[in-house]
């Protein structure tokens, strides 16, 4: 199913197919009862949920057995399971938001932010680790921003501490490459 098919499907049928996923790799099976206690709704939700699905070739379903997902309906299920693992990862490790408020934000965004934006939300987090500038102490005073008055001083402050990193990195890197002739 292409991006634009599963567009289609509502907000509502891809957190089915989500937690029809999530319970098969915590479980190895799932049965209607798990989906009911895991998403919090009523049997006859769930009853109607898995009928559009199955008319919808997600997945196989048959009452009182177990739902299985089909190959299309798989590969839609890993992708709402993949966006809202990065956007929740991203809320937390970036934005400092709490696990539980990340968790919910990021079931929300799931259904409206495109692979491509979750992407390139990815690429600068990687950015944000890896350069001498950023990494923890960086998201840390983001929480605090600068103080106008003082903001060039801060800045020159971290400048100063991310050069102090980089030099004694390039450092053990040399002594690393020397003790290796």
């Amino acid at each position: 199913m292409s991006q634009s098919q599963t567009n289609r499907l509502s907000d509502s049928l891809e957190d089915y197919l989500e937690a029809i996923y999530r319970i098969i790799l915590e479980q190895g099976q799932v049965k209607p009862k798990d989906i009911t206690k895991a998403m919090h709704v009523a049997g006859a939700s769930v009853t109607g949920a898995l009928r559009t699905l199955t008319e919808k070739g997600l997945i196989r379903y048959a009452p009182y057995d177990e739902i299985s997902l089909t190959p299309t309906g798989l590969a839609v299920a890993q992708d709402v399971f993949s966006r809202h693992k990065r956007l929740k990862a991203f809320l937390e490790n970036m934005l400092d938001v709490p696990e539980q408020e990340a968790d919910e934000t990021a079931c929300k965004m799931e259904h409206v932010i495109s692979s491509e934006t979750i992407g390139k939300l990815v690429r600068f987090a990687e950015f944000i680790q890896s350069c001498p500038r950023g990494g923890r102490l960086w998201i840390s005073g983001f929480e605090h921003q600068c103080d106008p008055k003082h903001a060039l001083d801060r800045c020159r402050d971290c400048v100063s501490l991310a050069l102090q990193r980089i030099d004694r990195e390039l450092a053990n890197t040399s002594n690393g490459a020397k003790s290796e002739d």
